[in-house]
């Protein structure tokens, strides 16, 4: 119920935040659905610029592997099926 309400408000501004919470209070399906909204290349641009972002990797080093494979993830996912679509 709390981390629903949570990903209610995720933004920009407050995914870090959200995601920081979800690892300290070992909320799995929070701390997926944050990580899947860094992945989205538009919403990463934005977030790597915040504060949060900043605390976040300093406070949770691990989590930033766990970024780096997820959103290469979704480029080779956007890359591949841009290939598939070419005739």
């Amino acid at each position: 119920m709390c981390a629903q309400k949570l990903w209610e408000h995720v933004n920009e501004d407050t995914v870090a935040s959200t995601l920081a919470f979800a690892e300290t209070y070992n909320c799995p399906d929070l701390k997926n659905k944050c990580i899947g909204f860094f992945a989205v290349n538009q919403n990463l641009r934005k977030v790597i610029f915040t504060d949060g972002f900043l605390l976040l990797m300093q406070k949770f080093p691990s989590l930033a592997a766990e970024l780096k494979e997820r959103v290469g993830m979704c480029k080779r996912a956007r890359i591949g099926s841009k290939v598939v679509g070419v005739s």
